[in-house]
């Protein structure tokens, strides 16, 4: 059938933030066009790319950087399944399909997590596979140090870091050629504004230098608030119109950001950010879990990943590692299950790898 469509047209419904408090984000048309616009012509995407693309694209940034910004360009997307610890685990000892596009299609720009380059360097380490790759490019925050220059020593390609707020909208990017500090995540995109503002309050900006709390304005954010109803919305809007990440980073006397550290409630798993509160709500009602803590690993497929420590009260039964993981995974995406469950309060204390 015929359908109309217009700018504002609501295109992406995205949530963000934990089960009991989640946020609706409705993204437009126009917002993901606004976008994939100035992503690619920061990144500079020609006729003749090839544009490695990595699930999952329900997340914006991943979107916009893998397909709708070649649309304008008339290049080439090479879509693959996504790679993880539990995909390689699956795999065993066949060929990653990243690898065979890379081999096959010759592959330009390689937009990806700091995962995807963490199974670069520890799967992909033939020079010869990244001949034809020109950049590449980390989002939602910047890899590991030890990462990025471990991906540039087995591939001779230099990886430019960005930014994408928790909305999923790209804001940030390295100039490509230009050498980089750690943490680094560039300058702002075109149109775009950026300001690190005090962490008490979120209406004052702080001095060059200072860490503070990351805030972005510009058109592809347009809207993404005001389509959502007043009862729905948690609106991170200071009083002067910021957008205000909940993110720490700092400006240099470069006017590029640096990237300090994600929220403390968060961890980065292949590209999605985890809310650490839905692992512990849930363990919490589970019968005979007393208390549970979780701590972030680096893990060398997914990035980071939590640990959970889990108080058993004995008196209620006993209670098993199986028995939890099972209770977890009926609640929560496979992504964001703990990477290790650990129990004590039991003889031994036992733990089990996920």
């Amino acid at each position: 059938p015929e359908v109309s469509s217009y700018p504002d047209d609501v295109a992406v419904i995205h949530y963000i933030g934990g089960l009991g408090s989640l946020q609706k984000i409705e993204l437009s048309h126009r917002n993901l066009v606004v976008n994939s616009l100035q992503y690619s012509s920061h990144v500079e995407v020609e006729e003749n790319d090839v544009v490695l693309g990595l699930p999952p694209l329900w997340l914006p940034y991943m979107l916009v950087s893998a397909f709708t910004s070649t649309l304008f360009s008339g290049a080439k997307t090479v879509l693959i399944p996504l790679i993880t610890s539990y995909s390689l685990k699956l795999m065993g000892e066949r060929l990653p399909d990243f690898i065979e596009a890379l081999r096959k299609h010759k592959v330009t720009v390689i937009p990806g997590s700091p995962s995807l380059f963490q199974a670069f360097v520890a799967l992909a380490d033939e020079r010869d596979l990244f001949k034809t790759v020109r950049v590449a490019i980390c989002l939602p925050t910047p890899p590991p140090d030890e990462v990025k220059s471990a991906f540039q020593r087995i591939s001779g390609v230099k990886i430019i870091s960005g930014y994408a707020t928790p909305e999923g909208l790209i804001t940030h990017l390295e100039k490509i050629g230009l050498e980089s500090k750690p943490g680094s995540i560039g300058q702002t995109l075109p149109d775009t504004e950026a300001a690190i503002f005090n962490i008490q309050d979120k209406d004052l900006p702080v001095e060059v230098n200072q860490v503070g709390l990351l805030g972005v304005r510009g058109p592809q954010f347009d809207g993404i608030y005001s389509r959502t109803s007043l009862e729905r919305r948690k609106n991170p809007l200071n009083s002067t119109g910021w957008i205000i990440s909940g993110e720490y980073a700092k400006q240099n006397a470069e006017e590029s950001y640096i990237f300090i550290k994600t929220m403390q409630d968060t961890i980065v798993t292949s590209g999605s950010r985890v809310w650490k509160s839905d692992l512990e709500n849930i363990l919490l009602t589970y019968p005979g879990v007393k208390r549970c803590v979780i701590r972030v690993v680096q893990d060398p497929f997914s990035g980071e990943r939590a640990i959970v420590s889990v108080e058993v009260d004995t008196k209620k039964g006993e209670l098993t590692q199986d028995e939890l993981l099972k209770y977890i995974a009926s609640q929560l995406a496979l992504y964001k299950l703990p990477i290790r469950i650990e129990l004590s309060g039991v003889k031994p204390i036992a733990s089990t790898q996920i």
